[in-house]
């Protein structure tokens, strides 16, 4: 039930723009030469009792999204 929960809330975070240039940094609503990869390719979605790397916030606002960038 949390992995499934973690998976929907990483496809919400990226539904508008999936694609990106293989850096996780520049993304794209459609697939292109500059954004090949969609984001759930070439990821996996586990989870551990304890929180790995504590200081990831990988579900929280993607940096282009920032004001600034």
């Amino acid at each position: 039930m949390q992995q499934a929960a973690v998976v929907a809330m990483y496809e919400d975070l990226h539904k508008d723009r999936p694609f990106h240039d293989g850096l996780f940094r520049i993304w794209m609503k459609e697939r292109s030469a500059m954004t090949p990869f969609h984001y759930a390719e070439g990821v996996s979605i586990w989870l551990s009792r304890e929180d790995l790397t504590p200081d990831d916030d990988w579900l929280g606002q993607r940096r282009d999204a920032l004001p600034g960038n």
